[in-house]
């Protein structure tokens, strides 16, 4: 703080000494992974200059703000300097410790978020599978912590995640020239219609409701083998509200379907008895 020539006054800061016995690393926490950061908790060090050591740290200061740009949560870190090895300006990765506990994880890709909830599907034998409904926390590398909905040892599918949840996902990855199943046969059931004139894209199968619309009917429904389709989950919208009357959340269903424009459309459906 002072320059050769300059003049100073009695009691006039001169210089500011730092001691370099310890020095502080600042590490971007990702915002999802910030909850659980606390004072004091440790850490593991591995910088570029020295690969292959690991070095030890703790946290000593969280900022009480987040990088809008990047979502990113500043942490400050301390750590023992011996020999001052440890220069300013140097990069590297941390780890951070916490009171660890044990945790069901997943891959990512096995879990389908559909925004009311997420999915996972849970192998059964070979080439039969189902969905179930889990709770997941956070997300570790390229896997979710699931806190609900799986249990340990079960096998979930983990790839071709494209072919079951929405309509949207469906279209990609339709097979052009699908083979029809055969027409329905009209039902005398309350709430069903007579079959679409174009019964050659027409297909039944069984299922359960899960949520309901006057104009649109989510079921998770058995297989449909004629469009390579497994079990799954999926919305349908109704050719007509009056459909829907009579028939209420986790009911068994049979119904009609068919392909009309760029969406899936019920023409006609029945109760049936579990």
């Amino acid at each position: 703080m002072v320059r050769q020539g300059m003049t100073v006054s009695a009691g006039e800061s001169l210089a500011r000494v730092n001691g370099l016995a310890t020095v502080w690393i600042e590490a971007a926490v990702p915002e999802a992974q910030s909850g659980p950061l606390q004072v004091g908790q440790t850490a593991q060090v591995r910088l570029a200059a020295f690969p292959g050591e690991v070095l030890q740290a703790r946290i000593v200061s969280i900022l009480p703000e987040a990088n809008r740009d990047t979502r990113t949560v500043r942490v400050r870190l301390e750590m023992a300097n011996p020999g001052q090895r440890l220069k300013a300006g140097m990069s590297g990765q941390i780890a951070l410790k916490g009171n660890e506990q044990p945790a069901l994880l997943v891959p990512s890709e096995a879990v389908i978020r559909t925004g009311k909830r997420a999915l996972a599907y849970v192998v059964d034998g070979p080439g039969k599978f189902h969905p179930v409904e889990v709770q997941v926390g956070a997300e570790v590398g390229d896997q979710l912590v699931v806190n609900g909905g799986l249990a340990a040892g079960q096998q979930v599918v983990a790839s071709a995640q494209f072919l079951i949840d929405s309509e949207a996902s469906l279209r990609g990855v339709l097979p052009a020239g699908a083979a029809a199943s055969a027409p329905a046969s009209p039902h005398n059931g309350h709430g069903t219609s007579s079959p679409p004139a174009a019964a050659t894209n027409a297909f039944v199968v069984r299922g359960v409701i899960e949520e309901m619309s006057p104009t649109e009917l989510t079921l998770a429904h058995e297989a449909v083998p004629a469009l390579q389709w497994p079990a799954m989950t999926m919305g349908f919208k109704l050719s007509s509200p009056q459909l829907a009357e009579g028939l209420s959340v986790r009911q068994q269903v049979r119904f009609t379907f068919s392909k009309q424009g760029e969406g899936y459309v019920i023409t006609a459906i029945e109760k049936v008895q579990p």
